[in-house]
């Protein structure tokens, strides 16, 4: 089918219906906490890919099942920890800027349900500022989204205090915002993050570029953002090779260290420090993390 024949939900159903496919698999569609759960599963490089191919066409003037998708995103957005945001955003994105009929109404529907999730985790420091990364670069992309923010602002001003309020990771037991979602990755993750005076420098320049962000939309500035940090090209169709240079990502302070591939496997890389050539560590090649 082309992207300018849709298959509606209805005529979807039906066809799977007809070969008969469990009803469960149906729900998918319309039900977004099944879709949620799909999601939730399935948040490795190929599968977002694979994933946005479908949704996106799928969806073509469909607005049940572009709001299915929307509302299962927020839960996913809603649920998940900051360094499993990336996903669910990109294909928010790819929902944002598929320009049909129903473009307008979507992005509309789309800002009121982020605003909501925002707010509902607005304690939680990091999972705030990566959404509001996030966000940021959608809304430069996404020109529907961008008219509904610049219209507006008084409906997201407290994006703006809270970026101006929160400029560094907060105390491990602070009272007002807390560095995680749950108490369970404040465990798992502390450790890295204590008091790391390069992290927190670090994150002090992200929330800084990110309120300029918001403060350019809010004056209706033309926004452009100098890099894309998606990289959802599939991997598995690049070729790696012994020696090659290849780049991995550090989420904690935000920046890349160059490897060199000592070793290429099935699904993995065997990767050499730059730093340290008897120190070796493995990656798989649909790791969000690694980049050409």
């Amino acid at each position: 089918l082309e992207p300018t024949s849709p298959l509606s939900t209805h005529a979807l159903t039906g066809c799977m219906r007809g070969i008969g496919v469990e009803a469960r698999v149906k729900e998918l569609f319309v039900n977004p906490k099944i879709l949620s759960e799909l999601l939730k599963n399935n948040l490795s490089k190929i599968a977002i890919t694979s994933l946005s191919k479908a949704f996106a066409h799928i969806s073509w003037n469909n607005m049940e099942f572009k709001t299915c998708w929307l509302k299962a995103l927020m839960i996913v957005i809603d649920s998940v920890e900051y360094n499993a945001l990336k996903q669910p955003f990109y294909l928010l994105n790819v929902l944002l800027n598929i320009s049909d009929a129903t473009a307008d109404t979507v992005s509309s529907m789309a800002a009121i349900e982020i605003d909501t999730v925002l707010k509902n985790n607005s304690k939680a420091f990091y999972a705030t500022l990566h959404a509001l990364e996030f966000l940021a670069i959608i809304i430069s992309s996404s020109v529907n989204l961008y008219k509904w923010y610049s219209s507006n602002p008084s409906k997201w001003e407290w994006i703006l205090e809270w970026l101006q309020d929160n400029q560094a990771p907060p105390a491990r037991f602070s009272s007002s915002v807390r560095p995680f979602k749950s108490k369970d990755s404040l465990t798992e993750h502390y450790s890295s993050f204590s008091y790391d005076y390069e992290a927190s420098r670090t994150i002090k320049l992200k929330a800084q570029k990110i309120l300029e962000i918001f403060i350019q939309v809010k004056r209706k500035e033309d926004l452009k953002i100098p890099y894309d940090i998606w990289n959802y090209s599939s991997c598995y169709e690049d070729k790696f090779t012994k020696d090659q240079q290849v780049w991995i990502r550090d989420d904690r302070l935000d920046c890349f260290d160059k490897k060199k591939v000592a070793m290429v496997l099935d699904e993995m890389l065997c990767l050499a420090s730059s730093y340290d050539i008897n120190h070796v560590e493995f990656i798989e090649i649909e790791s969000d993390l690694l980049y050409k």
